[in-house]
């Protein structure tokens, strides 16, 4: 038998929640994972403790998008993807100054069905972070911490909060992250088509020079 580090959450409601799979992340990815916050946050320090594992990576094996839990400490953490990858942060960011919010808001307004689409995607987030969270985890915050665990079940992207009807985007970055680990999204046509390239050509968060 093959030994592997993939893991998947599954949900029992699968037509709208499929598995999603991710990898268990390793000491070369720490490492990696290093270097890409001190190039992208100017020398902001991992903190590991927060990450299930590492939900996509680049053609060189490098993570692009890690897998979070819903609570870092007892504080809400939203984003269940985060993008980490130097070269998207880069691409997206000239994505969004050249009006790439209001520009994927207006994809999702005219496509078909979009406003329910974008209200399922936001639902899905929420049962996803839910799904990350221990049984202990949610005990604690239903006793406790309603108000707090109340928002979790709500958030959609980012944690965001939704209505029905309303497209409203938040960030490029969190909705690239959410297309690469979740592999769907409602805007995904526009998204494919808007950012360019997905990965850098020479694998530069494996360089050690």
């Amino acid at each position: 038998m093959i030994k592997t580090n993939r893991r998947y959450i599954s949900s029992k409601e699968r037509a709208a929640s499929p598995s999603i799979f991710f990898t268990l992340w390793t000491p070369s990815d720490k490492t990696i994972l290093q270097r890409q916050m001190c190039a992208a946050n100017r020398g902001r320090r991992f903190s590991p403790g927060l990450v299930k594992g590492v939900a996509h990576r680049c053609g060189h094996g490098c993570p692009q998008v890690l897998l979070c839990g819903a609570l870092r400490g007892r504080e809400p953490f939203p984003t269940s993807f985060w993008l980490v990858c130097p070269h998207l942060l880069r691409a997206i960011g000239r994505a969004e100054a050249e009006n790439g919010v209001s520009r994927m808001e207006r994809a999702l307004v005219a496509s078909v069905d979009g406003a329910a689409q974008w209200q399922r995607y936001h639902a899905f987030h929420a049962r996803l972070r839910l799904s990350l969270m221990g049984e202990v985890e949610k005990g604690f915050l239903r006793a406790y911490r309603r108000g707090l665990f109340r928002a979790i079940c709500r958030g959609g992207v980012g944690g965001i909060s939704y209505a029905a009807g309303e497209i409203f985007v938040k960030c490029l970055h969190l909705q690239a992250a959410s297309y690469l680990g979740a592999r769907r999204h409602p805007a995904a046509a526009w998204l494919a088509e808007n950012i360019g390239s997905w990965e850098c050509g020479t694998g530069a968060c494996a360089r050690r020079d």
